[in-house]
């Protein structure tokens, strides 16, 4: 037993002397590791939470009804034409940070307005395709 203890009490003081005070780099590779970690179990926490197929199934009918509308409305890209992708709507559509967006195209699509003022100045409103949102934003 004693000769454990001795090569216990020889490792410790190796570390004490190897080791910096001000930088000890055990303890951050583990502090890092945990962060890293507890990131990703928060980022897996907002993916769950902010899903919206769970949303979409906790829609009334009335809601089902606009929502279907504003799919149907604003598959294409208003720029080229593409398809829009129906998953990318549909996080548009439930996305809090873009709740003012969604509700300014589902007013603009209550209210249909194509008239002829945004006919004569060739106005467009829409969601933008991916490539034309790379384009114009990504610069």
């Amino acid at each position: 037993m004693k000769k454990y203890e001795y090569i216990d009490e020889n490792r410790k003081d190796q570390e004490q002397q190897t080791s910096d005070p001000y930088n000890n780099s055990e303890i951050s590779n583990e502090n890092s590791l945990r962060n890293e970690m507890l990131e990703e179990l928060n980022r897996l926490k907002e993916l769950i939470l902010k899903n919206p197929d769970k949303k979409l199934n906790n829609l009334n009918d009335k809601e089902r009804k606009i929502f279907n509308k504003f799919i149907k409305r604003f598959a294409y890209c208003p720029v080229c034409g593409n398809y829009n992708h129906y998953y990318n709507l549909k996080t548009l559509y439930f996305d809090e940070d873009l709740k003012d967006y969604k509700e300014f195209l589902v007013e603009h699509m209550r209210r249909d307005i194509s008239s002829r003022k945004l006919k004569k100045y060739n106005i467009h409103i829409g969601v933008l395709c991916c490539s034309c949102y790379k384009k114009l934003y990504e610069k």
